[in-house]
C-alpha cells in the first residue's frame, strides 16, 4: 500500500513537472509493484503439496518467481531511467513547479523509509545487511529489502539531482535519472545472484 501511495504521487508529480527524474522514479515504483504480484504467486504456489510428478513439493518456485522479480527490475527500472537520463542529458530541458517536485519526493521518502524499517524486522537484531542477504532463503524479505533500499537510494539522489538541475543546469535532471537507472541496474544483479545461488 505505501509503495502504490508512492507510484501515484510520482506519477502526479511527473505529470506537473514533466521533470525526467520524476518519470524514472515513477516506472521504479511501478516496477516495484509488479513485482510485489510476481512475489505473491511465488510465495502461493511455494505452497502446494507435492504430488506424483514433484515428489518435494514446490518450494523452490518461490526462488524462481523472485529471480524474475529481479529481471523486471532491471528492464523495466534500470534501462528505461537509462535511456530517458541521457536523452535529457543529450537535450535538458528547464523544470517546472519546483515546489510540488519537493513535497512529492519528500512524502515518498517518508512512505519508502516506513516500508524499509518494516522489511528489516526480517532481520535479526545486530545482523549487517549484506549478512543477512547472503545467510536468508527468504526470498521474499530480501527483495523487498533490496527494492526499498533501492528506491530510497534513488530518492534521495533525485532530490539533490533537481535541486541542481533547478539552480544550476537542467542537464542534472537528465543526470539524475541516470543515476537512478544504475543504482537499479546494480542491486538488480546484486540480487539476482543472491537468488540464483538460492534456486541451485
Amino acid at each position: 500500500l505505501s509503495n502504490l501511495l508512492i507510484a501515484i504521487a510520482k506519477l502526479f508529480g511527473f505529470f506537473i513537472t514533466k521533470s525526467v527524474s520524476m518519470l524514472s522514479e515513477s516506472i521504479h515504483s511501478l516496477a516495484d509493484r509488479a513485482n510485489q504480484i510476481l512475489l505473491f504467486i511465488g510465495l502461493s504456489r511455494s505452497k502446494k503439496l507435492a504430488n506424483s510428478k514433484f515428489n518435494l513439493g514446490h518450494g523452490r518456485e518461490e526462488f524462481l518467481w523472485a529471480f524474475l522479480v529481479a529481471i523486471i527490475l532491471f528492464t523495466m527500472g534500470s534501462l528505461f531511467s537509462l535511456y530517458e537520463g541521457i536523452l535529457h542529458i543529450m537535450h535538458p530541458q528547464p523544470l517546472e513547479n519546483l515546489t510540488v517536485i519537493l513535497v512529492v519526493l519528500l512524502i515518498a521518502i517518508l512512505l519508502e523509509g516506513y516500508s524499509f524499517l518494516q522489511a528489516l524486522k526480517s532481520k535479526k537484531s545486530g545482523q549487517s545487511l549484506l549478512t543477512y542477504l547472503r545467510k536468508t532463503s527468504d526470498s521474499a524479505s530480501a527483495v523487498v529489502l533490496i527494492e526499498d533500499f533501492a528506491a530510497l537510494i534513488g530518492l534521495l539522489s533525485s532530490f539533490v539531482f533537481i535541486l541542481l538541475a533547478k539552480f544550476v543546469h537542467p542537464i542534472f535532471d537528465g543526470i539524475g535519472a541516470t543515476v537512478t537507472g544504475l543504482v537499479l541496474g546494480v542491486l538488480s544483479i546484486v540480487l539476482a545472484i543472491e537468488l540464483g545461488n538460492l534456486i541451485k
